[in-house]
């Protein structure tokens, strides 16, 4: 039949194997399933790059802080020896 097909219409009829076409599209789903899992891994490494970040700020916040209370800290603390002795 896909002889006369091809005479009569001059196209070419091709069939593909069920087991290429499962290939296929076991192929299709480890790749979506690959791809979502490498995405995760993303976001986690983003999430924690940013955690990073967050937290360089607040050490340096915590810095310009303690760079403040310093005198105050050294002053308390002659204060607090001279009361001892």
């Amino acid at each position: 039949m896909s002889e006369e097909y091809l005479e009569k219409q001059r196209r070419q009829i091709y069939i593909t194997p069920t087991s290429y076409l499962e290939l296929l599209k076991a192929f299709k789903t480890i790749l979506a399933s690959e791809r979502e899992k490498t995405l995760r891994s993303k976001n986690g490494y983003d999430q924690g790059v940013h955690k990073l970040l967050f937290t360089a700020e607040q050490v340096l916040k915590m810095r310009q802080d303690l760079k403040e209370k310093e005198p105050k800290l050294v002053k308390m603390t002659q204060e607090t020896d001279v009361l001892m002795k």
